[in-house]
């Protein structure tokens, strides 16, 4: 520290002060209050009896296997993975994101890594 000098953190902490806009804080709080009514002013989803993560078919979700089957599926009718040699890595990547807690229980994990086409990962996944 310097002897008999100011602070320079206080003089910093002064400068900053001094150059706010005094209209900041309540233009600042307006923006929340709006903020806050639009929020409140969206519509309430409703309540979901189990979560989507489950592995469970409550409450009528798809399992995470069923959700990888669907994808391989859009992908396959959208013509996004067109089955060339980097889609099968690609989409071997989203099913695993997709499933991983269930192929790892199953132990079917080491199988999907060594799958070469779309078709084989559909398999393992079912």
């Amino acid at each position: 520290g310097g002897a008999g000098g100011a602070d320079p953190t206080a003089a910093k902490r002064s400068t900053l002060l001094k150059s706010v806009d005094p209209t900041a804080a309540k233009k600042s709080a307006k923006r929340l209050k709006r903020l806050k009514r639009e929020l409140a002013a969206l519509p309430k989803l409703p309540k979901v009896a189990a979560a989507a993560g489950s592995s469970t078919s409550g409450g009528g979700l798809p399992t995470r296997p069923q959700l990888a089957l669907e994808y391989l599926a859009l992908c396959e009718k959208h013509g996004v993975l067109s089955g060339g040699p980097s889609d099968v890595p690609c989409a071997r990547f989203h099913v695993r994101r997709i499933c991983r807690d269930a192929l790892a229980e199953t132990r079917l994990l080491p199988r999907l890594e060594a799958a070469s086409s779309l078709a084989q990962l559909g398999a393992i996944v079912r």
